[in-house]
């Protein structure tokens, strides 16, 4: 059991091995990057392991970076985190491949997918519709060889973004639709009596002080009516 353990854990220490000798070799080529901190949020919620500045305002790469390859339980987990995050730069799913045959030389792998990482930054443009694209680098040749995330997860994937995609739109819309109300509300609250009504009430408040304040004289009934003496 403990050879099992150490077994398993040999893939994961290489690649913190390898994710050093990467940072390293970004470094001496002169390419901003940082490194995520192990176990923060971003290197398990959003599963990565660098952000790489992009050069001419473009959105910066967000990689993870594995030494397994077609795993597809990985590859599947990465691909729905990015497209279920609203707002994100490209995210960069790499794969090195050979890395095995090599394990004692990880500080040359490593160089080589920093080289590697420098030419996806500078020259490719394409990164599909989602700003989604998986890449394999081999440990040796240091060749670069793209391919589809969204492909190799399947309809499995598509229909769950789908269905995030819907309550995200309805949930919007609720919101739209709150702000609305409350707007409505406060231009009722603040909205003044037309000027016809303002006056027509002005007058009939003035008619009704006026006619309980209006005087009225005193006459006598007994003289009143009274024949007037004949001269």
């Amino acid at each position: 059991m403990r050879d099992a353990a150490l077994h398993r854990s040999r893939p994961y220490k290489a690649g913190l091995v390898l994710e050093e000798a990467v940072s390293d070799g970004l470094t001496t080529l002169g390419i901003l990057h940082r490194r995520t901190p192990h176990r923060g949020r971003e290197d398990v919620f959003d599963h990565l392991d660098f952000i790489v500045v992009n050069g001419g305002g473009r959105p910066p790469l967000e990689i993870q970076l594995t030494l397994r390859p077609k795993h597809h339980n990985k590859i599947f987990t990465y691909a729905h985190r990015a497209l279920t995050t609203a707002t994100r730069g490209i995210r960069l799913y790499i794969e090195v491949v050979g890395a095995h045959r090599h394990c004692a030389d990880l500080a040359a792998i490593g160089k080589r997918v920093a080289e590697a990482i420098k030419t996806i930054s500078r020259r490719f443009r394409d990164f599909g519709k989602d700003n989604l694209l998986g890449v394999r680098i081999h440990a040796v040749t240091g060749k670069i060889e793209k391919f589809d995330l969204v492909a190799f997860c399947g309809h499995k994937l598509i229909r769950l973004v789908e269905a995030w995609q819907e309550e995200r739109r309805l949930a919007q819309e609720e919101r739209r639709a709150a702000a609305r109300r409350a707007l409505k509300e406060r231009s009722l609250a603040r909205k003044t009596a037309p000027f016809w009504r303002i006056l027509h009430g002005t007058l009939v408040s003035m008619g009704l002080d006026v006619a309980s304040t209006r005087f009225t004289p005193h006459i006598d009934t007994r003289n009143f009516f009274m024949p007037r003496r004949l001269c």
